[in-house]
């Protein structure tokens, strides 16, 4: 008798815009799981979204209509987490799915207190943790990052699952909300790679051209690339393009950055494909973090055989393999940077030395790796 295959219901605040990690990795499941049939024998995947257009039908695909409104911001994240358990209910009663897979951790928490199905949910950052860190006060900001904090704490703490994308995130998330290593599971993040990544000039010439991509900008460490790049202006013409600020913060941005001497322009949020084009004409990725869970953004980078300027901070060193796959610098440390951007172009050998170790390590976090180690983790574990 044939084994019925897995079924798993996907929940996704982002799908339609890919403008985050989050969102570029519904896509990856989708094309895999869903558009790519050698996967339906063992896996049967369907998605839940906010993030779709509820007028076109997509097969294997439940919309869900959410609004956010001045009247509602104040327990919109409590309206999220309820529609999603109520809507995920009532696809039970017609397709009875096996396990509920949470992209945003505690949107599931409802589900991880009532579903009948087992309950998975994933922490793609350390955004959450923040909020120990913070002074108390009455302000709306401070209320709201407590409530979020102890949303994700909890529903941490009553999934049976908690997938997590870096050793460091595993590490912190099992520490602050007190988790059984066993309880959470490590499953990187991929990307898509090229069958030949295009090739580089073996030399770096004027004008260098920086990319940055970020949605956050702060904690991207904008800022201290700017200064590390102006500390760098007598030597080189620096041209950086900067990726993913929001409409709202164009104009902050531009009045950053506009003292410096080197050039720059601000794309604003763009699909991936539009960055995918920027890195082939890119001779340096630097994103100096501050923070950052993973950062998939430099897998991309390398992916497309582009060296890869970061800090040694969160998931990134684990990306970078320690250094051996790009430079690694402290952070908010502008003349570390500046000497680090510095030895990429001028060290034409270590520079292509690096760039080739990363083709081979970027490999372990291709998507189709992702895909795999995924379907381990949600059908052997329960297996077991």
């Amino acid at each position: 008798m044939k084994k019925m295959p897995f079924r798993v219901l996907f929940c996704t605040n982002s799908f339609q815009k890919v403008e985050n990690g989050p969102g570029l990795f519904a896509n990856i499941l989708k094309k895999s799981l869903i558009d790519d049939v050698q996967h339906n024998d063992e896996l049967d995947f369907r998605i839940l979204t906010e993030d779709i257009d509820t007028s076109k039908e997509q097969p294997k695909v439940y919309g869900i209509q959410l609004k956010r409104t001045e009247w509602n911001k104040l327990i919109y994240q409590l309206i999220r987490i309820y529609k999603y358990y109520k809507t995920s209910k009532s696809i039970r009663k017609q397709w009875e799915f096996d396990a509920v897979l949470y992209n945003n951790a505690f949107t599931g928490l409802c589900s991880a207190y009532f579903c009948k199905s087992r309950v998975l949910v994933m922490i793609n950052d350390d955004n959450r943790l923040a909020h120990k860190s913070r002074s108390f006060s009455l302000s709306l900001s401070y209320l709201k990052s407590a409530m979020l904090y102890y949303l994700e704490k909890t529903t941490a703490r009553k999934a049976d699952k908690v997938i997590v994308n870096s050793k460091y995130l595993k590490k912190i998330i099992e520490k602050h909300y007190e988790l059984d290593v066993d309880k959470t599971m490590l499953l990187y993040k991929g990307v898509e790679l090229h069958p030949q990544p295009p090739l580089k000039s073996s030399s770096i010439v004027n004008p260098v051209n920086i990319l940055f991509v970020k949605n956050d900008f702060h904690r991207g460490g904008l800022h201290t690339l700017a200064r590390s790049l102006d500390l760098l202006s007598g030597s080189y013409n620096f041209h950086l393009t900067v990726v993913g600020t929001s409409q709202r913060d164009l104009e902050t941005v531009t009045n950053m950055l506009e003292p410096y001497s080197f050039t720059f322009n601000l794309t604003g949020i763009i699909e991936p494909k539009a960055i995918a084009n920027l890195l082939s004409q890119t001779d340096i990725f630097c994103v100096p973090s501050l923070k950052e869970a993973l950062g998939v953004a430099n897998l991309e980078a390398m992916a497309n055989a582009v060296s890869v300027v970061s800090t040694r901070t969160g998931g990134i060193p684990e990306v970078l393999d320690d250094g051996k796959a790009g430079w690694l610098v402290e952070t908010n440390n502008p003349q570390e940077l500046a000497m680090a951007v510095q030895e990429c172009i001028e060290n034409d050998e270590l520079r292509l030395q690096k760039i080739n170790y990363g083709l081979q390590h970027v490999q372990k976090f291709s998507s189709e790796n992702l895909i795999n180690n995924l379907k381990k983790l949600l059908i052997q574990k329960q297996e077991a």
